[in-house]
């Protein structure tokens, strides 16, 4: 082959290995097992109850919602039916762990009195914020409100009449 030719060619090998790079690597981090998600740890989860309840009780609901809800239109919903946290500060009765799904979560089993005097026992269930894992949320944040959180299947007899009844009577699917 003349060497004119070569050189010729050897912006195109080079390009060409360049290219098969550039494959070999997209391919092999697109195959990448994924780092699984952080844990919540009990400190991060106590001190974003903390905040929830400095919120609750200074009256400032939206930014409860806001700043510590992973979802602001559940926590609005919820807000309609809680009526007034208590000013006391909630008592932490168990603490655990749900690891068996793909966002981690800690659970604050916590208990304490609504404004009208009526105790309450809610899960105040924890997670890391997907886009902000820096960042903790909670899925129950009005921590007053009675709220169960379930991983499994909510509806298992005797674990949640409300939801077994609500079943019960859903209409049925088209």
């Amino acid at each position: 082959m003349p060497e004119s030719v070569s050189r010729n060619h050897r912006p195109l090998i080079v390009a060409s290995l360049l290219l098969v790079l550039v494959v070999a690597t997209a391919v092999l981090l697109e195959t990448r097992t994924p780092e699984p998600p952080q844990k919540v740890s009990q400190a991060e989860a106590e001190h974003l109850l903390s905040e929830a309840v400095r919120l609750a009780q200074a009256g400032d609901f939206a930014g409860l919602c806001r700043t510590i809800s992973a979802t602001r239109a559940a926590c609005s919903d919820t807000l309609t039916d809680a009526g007034m946290p208590g000013t006391g500060v909630p008592q932490i009765l168990s603490v655990r762990a749900h690891d068996n799904s793909a966002t981690p979560t800690l659970v604050l089993q916590v208990t304490g009195q609504r404004a009208t005097g009526q105790p309450y026992i809610s899960d105040f269930a924890v997670i890391r914020d997907a886009n902000h894992p820096d960042r903790v949320t909670s899925l129950t944040p009005v921590y007053w409100s009675g709220a169960d959180f379930a991983t499994a299947s909510p509806c298992e007899a005797g674990k949640n009449d409300t939801c077994a009844s609500s079943v019960d009577t859903a209409p049925p699917m088209p």
